[in-house]
């Protein structure tokens, strides 16, 4: 809820033409707008990382590596992690592949 309440306040507060110094970064990639960073940054700012490893962790976007005892299966992704901000990174990515540059990135990639 707090974070509910923090995320509407900050959308005030760029409605009314105060805004992150970050937003207007995020805001000029592709698949970001007002919503994405608003969202980005309300569930970033407060916190500090060491790392975008750290942050990577947070979101919960970062490969883990399963093993017990001497048995490792590999890297797999996270299930855990701040289930908000990884949903709009999820949201995002999509957005994202109506560039044109961002598409044939994402085609180089799996082709």
């Amino acid at each position: 809820m707090c974070s509910l309440l923090l995320f509407a306040s900050r959308a005030q507060d760029w409605s009314d033409g105060r805004r992150h110094t970050l937003s207007l970064v995020l805001m000029s990639m592709p698949g970001a707008g007002v919503r994405t960073a608003a969202r980005l940054l309300t569930e970033v700012t407060s916190r500090a990382f060491v790392s975008a490893a750290h942050l990577a962790a947070y979101a919960g976007v970062a490969p883990v590596m399963r093993r017990s005892g001497s048995s490792i299966w590999g890297e797999h992704p996270s299930w855990r992690g701040n289930q908000v901000l990884k949903h709009t990174l999820f949201l995002s990515s999509f957005a994202v592949l109506r560039d044109p540059v961002s598409w044939a990135y994402y085609d180089r990639k799996i082709h």
